[in-house]
């Protein structure tokens, strides 16, 4: 019923996009965000009290990782309870009724929980924004616009789990295993590359440096975004935030390209 008051007013993929951040709010996850972003501004200026010295850089750091962490395990189990609901639930195929193809179907979904993880991402920034040293502003909107990058990979690889493996479990496991790994492969790639009791020219010391090489050139460095000395106004790099956006982008092409092969290969 949805659709059909919308796709007839509006393109097939503005309408999903629509679609995808109302089911947000109707179904309770956004006001939860809300829920969690005041419960860590609170946190954080409890925090604040009970430090004895630097409060304010105190509560900033506190509400830098709680944000991260959180909206990520939080968007990354909407993204995935909800494709599975669309693909055992029969409204993929109801979707499919219209004029509206397993790409665009894709597409809508994707920007639409990207635009989610943007809105959340800048919830998150506005707080840190009202907590932010002096002459720290401009820090802490880089820091907001690295979190929302993250915050659109994840959803992205999201969605790819849940449309290929189409169970909540696995498929929440799955992007949380692959976060992870994003996370800590540059402590792999050191220790890796920096073997202790073991000769760095032999042949499993350097089977493994490559395997980790290999590795980084296919999952993004999430563990440089979001980096907590610019929410607590330190000094920005540029380059850093223009290469994470090319990653945002070049991932969220990857995994919309893969979900497409998994949906195109599966009888409806």
């Amino acid at each position: 019923m949805m659709m059909q008051t919308f796709l007839p007013k509006l393109p097939p993929l503005t309408a999903l996009i629509r679609l995808t951040l109302i089911e947000a709010w109707r179904g309770r996850s956004a006001r939860l965000l809300l829920l969690f972003l005041t419960a860590v501004y609170a946190l954080g200026a409890f925090a604040a009290s009970m430090a004895v010295t630097e409060g304010q850089e105190t509560r900033l750091a506190l509400a830098a990782h709680l944000y991260r962490l959180g909206l990520v395990l939080a968007l990354a189990l909407i993204v995935v309870s909800s494709t599975v609901r669309d693909m055992e639930g029969g409204f993929f195929q109801v979707l499919l009724a219209f004029p509206l193809s397993r790409a665009q179907f894709v597409m809508g979904r994707q920007a639409g929980y990207m635009l989610l993880a943007w809105l959340a991402a800048a919830g998150a920034t506005g707080v840190m924004l009202a907590m932010a040293v002096p002459g720290g502003h401009a820090a802490v909107l880089a820091w907001g616009a690295s979190l929302a990058l993250e915050l659109s990979i994840v959803v992205a690889a999201a969605l790819f789990f849940a449309l290929g493996l189409r169970r909540v479990l696995p498929a929440y496991a799955g992007c949380c295993a692959f976060y992870l790994w994003a996370r800590l492969l540059d402590v792999a790639r050191f220790m890796a590359a920096h073997p202790v009791g073991q000769d760095a020219a032999s042949w499993d010391v350097v089977a493994g440096r490559a395997v980790f090489d290999l590795l980084g050139w296919l999952l993004p460095p999430l563990a440089g975004f979001a980096p907590s000395p610019w929410a607590l106004g330190g000094p920005v790099q540029g380059a850093l935030l223009a290469l994470q956006f090319g990653w945002a982008l070049w991932y969220a092409a990857l995994c919309a390209g893969a979900s497409l092969i998994d949906l195109y290969r599966r009888e409806v």
